[in-house]
């Protein structure tokens, strides 16, 4: 079964010349039969056995298991034959001190995978005569009883093959005798190979003696009938083959039981007794020993029985020659159970408790400070905001729309920087529909703006002024439609019998905040009587003039009052706060309203077509977004043999940047802007004068045919007319009974009546066409120094707004160039922008308020949206009192977020150095338990098991700890960072979890796997060599 050939082993010492070990053994060991391995120190027989046990491997030649070769073994073979066939019994006895006897005994049977072993390993434990000591742990036993439990989990794996390594080293004579008495009665039935230095034992017992010096055999005996011993044979049998036991070690024919089973087994066997010579067969049958020791005195060493067929504990048969694993040819690959491996790691950590509260308490530190910058690292602007919006408690939330877009500055003519940006702009009523389908009810805003900005106000002229300490302010911050949606939804909040459907295009209700603040300052009639307002019901009816801050006013009849106050901590805040603070509270507390809908005026849908050219905002649009060449100086536009413009800016069209400018009216009706060789575009400015002069003909034919009362008229139209044209906007005036003028207000011009005084211009361009007023649309470019720089034909001219900015004149792109190299361009810094949004000609609202969702999902998703850019670059925002610091967090985090990322990376190494650091000294410590596995059968895989299970342990202690403190901690600064400034940034939420899980166990993975790695690598014998 066993056979080794040619073995050779050499030791190679950091210092010295190598010693050969083993130098070119060869032996072939019996089935059965008790073989002991003599020699001194040094002469390599603990380093025979540990070969033939497969504990280390040969540097040459082979060992040959039942036909199949180590040649053709791998790793995982020599695993399985150790867990298969092989036992060993070791002079320290090496038994687990953490396991009873029963599971130390038992574990060398749950290695092979079998799970109901109980009742196997007391019979076992009965045969060592350990019967009753199943539940005793190993510090309780003495050194001969520890050996019986080393040999009870050798022998119940049923193995062919004990070695035992020095089993009476660590023992007293007699006890000595025990163990051997005991290993000898096994031999019967398996081959037991001793490595011992005591010959006397040997000659004893041993049915062959091999001995070694320097690595080679000097001697080979087997035992003959006659209890001497001859040199053995090449297949290790004696000259007359018999197998023979010293006298007085058979056991008395009384031991029923277990030498009965040993006896039993090895039927068939010459036995040698006290008694005399015999055949051993089977208890109560069979021939008689004096019978069959005649018939059997020239056999060779037999071979004994093998365990029945079928059981569970058998040995694997005959092993064919495979390069397969371990699995798959009859060796039985170790499986370390988990509760096992769990509680031999966990043992370690109690053996240095100062030691171990060190490296968690730093790991969890560690692990802290991975956690709170994690919510950094991946911070979730969306989940913050939520966060922030639901602990401040918002009723309601204010949604303002923006386009992307990329701002390109130029110096003269060279494009010098771009960066992206963002605009606010207004909603259009498509857009205010689409925000209500996806996230509820809500109600627009206007304050009749057409450009970027929202903060528009508006006054009550026929009330007064609250008090300046006060909360309340009867000043107007917009006009909220009550069209069908939001007249249903704010239905139930009415505290007046009112009637919303019958609402007119001057009627309106104001909140309880407004009523209020009027109660405070005052509301005069039209008489200028004061109004008693005590009840709500006593302003309905009652007439307000709201007048703009650019000018324009409308009186409003108020219809009703909506239940939309402050809440009461507004008023208790503003109690508390100290003398000195009270101002700056007052002031956040009333930015806080403006966010909501406490100073809208609620109007009908059809109050925006009624008013909006009655109240002048104080900001007007400023669409201007064309690129031109700024020239170095100005170009002269000369006409009919005079100049009548000029200009220091051209530009080509199309324009090679930002958007083709709207406000272009073509005489030919041409909608694409796109100029042919010799047309271009001038500025309404450089029309002018020959327009005036037509408007002056006209204004002498209107006296002349209707008088002076229809001429003034016919000024003070075209006057205003001129200034839209010009500027976009005109002024209404108003004069006393004399005709002096005694107040005027700014105006922004409709789109309507832009057209109209477009069409005016057109109207007498034909009608003046053919006589000296006409308009002469062939011009001569010239440069100041009079240099002619082209004849061109115009063909149209830009007006409003863009006129009165942009005095800018269009060509065509190949005549443009030349022109500007020509005279040069001026090193001034200009911007443009580049966007896909296209403002709609609707656009109307300048905010959208819908009430704030109340649970964390409805946040999120609101927050989610925030932000999320369209194919047309728009976007809408969440206007809060802390939507600034939000911004401001949410740029540092943007900005920071790698640096964040790296400190948290250096933690985690952090953790991983301090978690390698505690299992190396733990591998260092059970580097007695590790050999002991290995010995027995244990895989590499099964000592990372071990330890594995105690990193585990460790790093799940330090991620609960850590979660703890993380909650803890981003509990504390949220609370800090919401009194200072009302942000909630550290959200720890499952995101940051499950990434503090992840490096949990990636640190857990990396700290164990080098160490033990190392360990597991090493060869059994170099952790057994450590016990």
């Amino acid at each position: 079964m066993l056979e080794v050939k040619d073995l050779v082993k050499i030791y190679k010492p950091k210092k010295g010349e190598p010693v050969r070990a083993l130098d070119g053994v060869s032996l072939r060991f019996p089935q059965t039969g008790m073989v002991f391995i003599l020699g001194k120190s040094g002469s390599g027989k603990s380093t025979l056995l540990n070969v033939c046990g497969g504990l280390d491997a040969p540097d040459g030649g082979e060992i040959v298991v039942k036909g199949r070769s180590s040649k053709h073994f791998s790793a995982a073979d020599f695993d399985g034959y150790r867990n298969t066939l092989a036992g060993f019994v070791f002079q320290e006895y090496n038994i687990l001190e953490e396991f009873t006897v029963e599971e130390n005994v038992s574990l060398a049977l749950k290695l092979q995978g079998k799970a109901d072993c109980r009742e196997r390993v007391r019979d076992i434990l009965a045969q060592v005569e350990l019967e009753g000591f199943e539940k005793r742990r190993p510090a309780t036993l003495s050194g001969g009883q520890k050996q019986r439990v080393a040999i009870a989990r050798a022998l119940v794996k049923d193995p062919a093959i004990i070695f035992a390594d020095e089993p009476t080293g660590a023992l007293d004579s007699d006890t000595g005798r025990q163990v051997l008495d005991l290993l000898h009665k096994l031999s019967r039935g398996k081959l037991v190979v001793v490595v011992s230095h005591d010959r006397e034992f040997a000659e004893a017992y041993a049915d062959r003696i091999i001995e070694l010096k320097d690595g080679k055999v000097i001697s080979d005996r087997c035992r003959q009938a006659d209890g001497s011993f001859a040199a053995a044979d090449e297949e290790g049998t004696a000259a007359e083959g018999i197998f023979s036991a010293a006298e007085g070690i058979f056991p008395a024919a009384d031991e029923a039981g277990t030498a009965a089973e040993v006896i039993s087994a090895a039927a068939g066997t010459s036995l040698k007794t006290a008694q005399g010579t015999g055949t051993a067969a089977p208890v109560g049958s069979g021939p008689s020993p004096s019978k069959a020791a005649a018939e059997n005195t020239k056999s060779p060493l037999p071979s004994r029985a093998k365990p029945a067929a079928g059981s569970p504990y058998a040995a694997a048969g005959a092993f064919s020659k495979t390069t397969q694993g371990a699995a798959e040819n009859g060796f039985i690959r170790s499986k370390l159970p988990l509760p096992h491996a769990v509680r031999i790691g966990a043992g370690s950590m109690r053996a240095k408790p100062l030691r171990l509260a060190f490296t968690i308490l730093l790991a969890c530190i560690a692990f802290a400070l991975f956690g709170m910058f994690s919510t950094l690292t991946f911070y979730d602007p969306a989940a913050t905001a939520a966060r922030t919006y639901l602990d401040a408690g918002y009723q309601t939330l204010r949604l303002e729309n923006n386009y992307r877009c990329t701002e390109l500055t130029f110096i003269g003519t060279e494009l010098t920087d771009s960066y992206e940006r963002s605009r606010n702009t207004g909603f259009s009523p498509q857009e205010i529909e689409a925000l209500r389908a996806e996230y509820g009810d809500g109600t627009a805003v206007y304050n009749f703006t057409d450009g970027e900005w929202a903060d528009e106000s508006f006054g009550i002229r026929n009330a007064g002024s609250a008090g300046l300490s006060s909360l309340y302010t009867t000043e107007l911050n917009g006009f909220a439609e009550l069209d069908e949606a939001a007249a249903a939804y704010w239905q139930q909040s009415l505290l007046t019998d009112t009637d919303l459907s019958a609402l007119g295009e001057s009627d309106a209700l104001v909140t309880a905040y407004t009523f209020a603040a009027l109660q405070e300052a005052g509301l005069e009639d039209e008489a200028g009587e004061p109004v008693a307002l005590e009840k709500y019901d006593d302003i309905v009816g009652k007439t307000l003039v709201i007048t703009a801050e650019g000018g324009g006013e409308i009186s409003v009849t108020v219809r009703g009052v909506l239940d939309i106050a402050p809440p009461q901590e507004f008023s208790e805040r503003l109690d508390a706060a100290p003398a000195a603070e009270r101002a700056a509270v007052l002031e956040q507390l009333r930015e806080e309203l403006s966010y909501g809908l406490y100073g809208s005026l609620f109007v009908s849908a059809d109050f925006y077509g009624a008013h909006r050219g009655d109240l002048t905002p104080s900001h007007f649009s400023n669409n201007g977004n064309y690129f031109y060449y700024p020239l170095g100086d100005p170009l002269e536009i000369e006409a009919g043999g005079e100049t009548i413009g000029g200009t220091q800016e051209i530009c080509s069209l199309p324009v090679p940047y930002g958007d083709t400018p709207a406000e272009i009216s073509f005489f030919d009706g041409r909608t694409q802007a796109q100029l042919a060789e010799g047309e271009v575009v001038v500025n309404y400015s450089d029309l002018r004068p020959m327009v005036q002069k037509m408007q002056e003909a006209e204004i002498e034919a209107v006296a002349a045919s209707g008088g002076e009362t229809a001429a003034e008229e016919a000024r003070l139209s075209f006057k205003r007319e001129d200034s839209i044209l010009y500027t976009g906007e005109y002024f209404v005036y108003e004069y006393d009974e004399n005709g002096e003028e005694i107040s005027s207000q700014r105006r922004i011009a409709l789109e309507e009546e832009v057209r109209a005084a477009v069409e005016n211009v057109y109207a007498l361009m034909e009608k003046y066409e053919d006589t000296e007023y006409a308009l002469d649309t062939q011009i001569t470019l010239r440069s100041r120094s009079g240099s002619a720089l082209g004849d061109f034909t115009v063909v149209g001219f830009t007006y409003g707004e863009t006129a009165g900015g942009y005095p800018t004149m269009y060509m065509n792109e190949a005549e443009c160039l030349p022109i500007v190299n020509a005279i040069g361009s001026r090193n001034l810094a200009s911007s443009i922008e580049e966007t896909a949004y296209v403002r709609p000609a609707d656009v109307r609202y300048h905010a959208f308020v819908l009430p704030a969702p109340q649970s964390e999902a409805g946040m999120r998703a609101l927050c989610s949206g925030a932000g999320q850019v369209n194919a047309d670059d728009t976007f809408f925002t969440i206007s809060t009192p802390a939507e600034h610091d939000l911004q401001s967090i949410d740029n540092f985090i943007d900005m920071f977020g790698q640096v964040f990322l790296w400190i948290g990376v250096v933690m985690a190494v952090f953790s991983m150095l301090l978690l390698f650091n505690f299992i190396s000294a733990s591998i260092a410590y059970k580097k007695r338990e590790i050999g002991i596995l290995r010995a027995i059968g244990a895989r590499s895989a099964d000592v990372f098991k071990i330890f594995y299970a105690e990193s585990a342990i460790i790093a799940a202690a330090c991620y609960l700890l850590a979660v703890i403190v993380c909650f803890a901690v981003c509990a504390a600064l949220n609370a800090l960072l919401a009194a200072e400034i009302g942000v909630s940034a550290f959200v720890f939420g499952p995101l940051s979890w499950l990434v503090m899980l992840g490096i949990a166990a990636l640190t857990s993975f990396a700290a164990t796997y080098l160490p033990v790695r190392a360990a597991a690598r090493k060869k059994p014998v170099e952790s057994i060599r450590a016990l």
